[in-house]
């Protein structure tokens, strides 16, 4: 079997990395933050955000096939 173009470690660090830099937004945010809508979207902030981690999570599962 082949090696991986990407080493495990370089994907769990970058999630972690994407892990930490959402939950430091989400606490700096405050509810108004979060409910205000976005520029160039109909969505909320808070519902931007929501999208954000559900295309991330679904795209990096890392049991995905190419």
């Amino acid at each position: 079997m082949a090696e991986p173009s990407v080493g495990r470690q370089i994907v769990h660090d970058e999630l972690e990395e994407a892990r930490t830099a959402f939950h430091q937004l989400l606490d700096a945010a405050t509810d108004a933050d979060l409910c205000r809508p976005t520029d160039g979207t109909r969505w909320t902030n808070g519902q931007l955000l929501f999208h954000m981690l559900f295309g991330y999570a679904t795209s990096s599962c890392g049991r995905c096939s190419s």
